[in-house]
């Protein structure tokens, strides 16, 4: 991808979501449209997003390294905020996990099928 349309894209995903990544951070929402994320405020975790129903069979996966996962119920969206590679959008039917590290065996599923359907 070109860089100008990186940078446009990632502006779009920040901008869509700026909301919940203020209320990620703990900042107010002007602040984090001017400033950003800072490096510092990167978790040291890595986030997986399975594409599909099934983490053992998933169409896709993807994972990032320090990175902020926010969902969104109202957009159907997830958002992965990431450290160095940039800011990617998924659509909700994804299951998203944490790790400690990309070695860990251990993961928290946030976000999976049993969510996706409104109550």
């Amino acid at each position: 991808m070109p860089l100008k349309l990186w940078r446009a894209h990632n502006n779009q995903v920040f901008l869509d979501f700026l909301p919940e990544l203020s209320e990620y951070l703990g900042r107010p929402l002007k602040e984090v449209r001017k400033t950003g994320i800072a490096a510092a405020e990167f978790p040291r975790q890595w986030v997986r997003v399975y594409y599909g129903d099934d983490r053992k069979f998933a169409d896709s996966v993807f994972d990032f390294a320090f990175a902020i996962p926010l969902i969104s119920r109202k957009k159907e969206a997830i958002a992965v905020f990431a450290q160095n590679a940039g800011y990617f959008l998924f659509n909700h039917l994804c299951v998203v996990g944490v790790r400690k590290d990309r070695r860990s065996r251990s993961e928290k599923i946030i976000w999976g099928p049993e969510k996706w359907w409104r109550k």
